[in-house]
């Protein structure tokens, strides 16, 4: 079931339809460690909330996984809960964390790469007063030192851009320490992915760059630079991209 709202987001409502070509897995190597974590912990809940959803793939793994646990969704675009509505049986909800606000609490409460778009601090903010008290926080996110090469050679972007459109930790060290420094939550488990990338000419860093879609909307407003070093990069052009996965229980539980 959705719901209305009355901003439409533009890049991910255009994207809504080609979103789950993930052509490298990366994004789904992410969702992997996550759902990995949930079934060795072993999670028992009845209720669980992805915030970012998106199209929904989370959810419908979940929905496999634990088919009793009544599930929730969080996106701001109304495209892409549309997708998910065909996938899984799910109460999807447009917006964000400023505007929507469920009834209910949660036994999971989940976000997966949307450290881009909200801080941590504010994530675990919603999380602290949506989550039951022996619930888990499940996160996937990459860290701004990603794919470091590549962030070398696109040195034409100044730092102070970055800060205003990336609000993701600048490295996993201190992304523990912000979840440290927020209070609330202990991380009881953390596991990195770290695959290499090999590039053997410019079509295929071009595809990464501008068709990844967590990148996109960034890329799209440098594409001349990005082509002038592409017209220079040397190939082979390899790299690490790395992204982390973190199970969070609240302080206070036992």
């Amino acid at each position: 079931m959705t719901d209305q709202r009355t901003e439409p987001d533009p890049l991910y409502d255009a994207v809504a339809a080609t979103y789950d070509h993930d052509h490298y897995g990366l994004i789904a190597a992410g969702r992997n460690q996550s759902a990995t974590q949930l079934h060795d912990l072993p999670f028992r809940g009845r209720t669980a909330l992805d915030i970012g959803c998106g199209t929904g793939t989370f959810l419908a793994e979940l929905h496999e996984a634990y088919p009793d646990c009544l599930l929730w969704g969080i996106d701001p675009s109304t495209a892409m809960l549309e997708v998910a509505a065909s996938k899984v049986p799910a109460t999807l909800l447009p917006g964000t964390i400023d505007d929507v606000v469920p009834a209910e609490k949660f036994d999971l409460i989940s976000f997966h790469f949307v450290l881009a778009y909200e801080s941590i601090e504010k994530l675990l903010d919603y999380c602290a007063e949506h989550l039951e008290p022996s619930g888990v926080v499940a996160i996937a996110t990459t860290t701004m030192d990603n794919i470091p090469a590549s962030a070398a050679a696109c040195d034409f972007v100044d730092q102070s851009v970055l800060d205003e459109h990336f609000r993701i930790p600048a490295s996993r060290d201190e992304l523990r320490a912000r979840i440290e420094a927020h209070g609330a939550f202990r991380v009881v488990d953390y596991r990195s992915h770290i695959r290499e990338l090999e590039f053997t000419d410019t079509d295929a860093i071009r595809e990464f760059v501008f068709e990844s879609n967590w990148f996109r909307g960034f890329a799209d407003a440098f594409r001349d630079e990005f082509e002038a070093t592409l017209a220079v990069v040397p190939l082979p052009h390899r790299d690490l991209f790395q992204s982390h996965a973190l199970l969070l229980s609240r302080r206070s539980a036992h």
